[in-house]
């Protein structure tokens, strides 16, 4: 599954319908201005259901990406994340991740994330969004053709 792929068209999706910068959340860079959003991916392969077909392991694999608005404001980063969900359950939202190889399982968890640390300077809102996807594998599995056993053969 290639994660910077899906990362590349969700996170374009949010720049196009707020305005506002994504960054990945957990690292040790100068922070954006406010408001922007940072992301995680908490559960990056939860697989679902494998099948072998002619020569080839295809996957269903769900991931989990989480959201985080951060703001001054407690209503702006709420507004932006509310707005964030928006764009990926319309129509044309689905067919941006569709175009991905993409579909929207679910959305959970819309909650304050506001920090102790944080929490007289950044107000939080965030949501998990629960992503499916199919991946294809070269399957390297040789097949027996025929075995032996003294002299006799059997041959599929």
């Amino acid at each position: 599954m290639d994660h910077t792929a899906a990362l590349t068209a969700i996170i374009a999706l949010i720049k196009q319908k707020t305005g506002k910068t994504v960054v990945l959340g957990g690292q040790s860079t100068t922070q954006p201005s406010y408001p922007f959003c940072s992301y995680s991916i908490p559960s990056p392969y939860l697989p679902q259901r494998t099948d072998h077909e002619g020569g080839q392991m295809h996957e269903i694999v769900e991931f989990v990406v989480s959201f985080t608005w951060h703001s001054q404001s407690n209503t702006e980063a709420l507004q932006l994340a509310q707005q964030t969900v928006h764009a990926f359950k319309t129509m044309a939202g689905r067919q941006t991740l569709s175009e991905s190889g993409l579909s929207l399982v679910r959305i959970d968890g819309m909650t304050n994330r506001d920090t102790f640390l944080t929490i007289e300077t950044e107000r939080r809102y965030g949501f998990d969004m629960r992503l499916r996807t199919r991946v294809s594998v070269a399957d390297d599995f040789e097949t027996i053709e025929s075995v032996g056993v003294g002299d006799v053969t059997i041959t599929e």
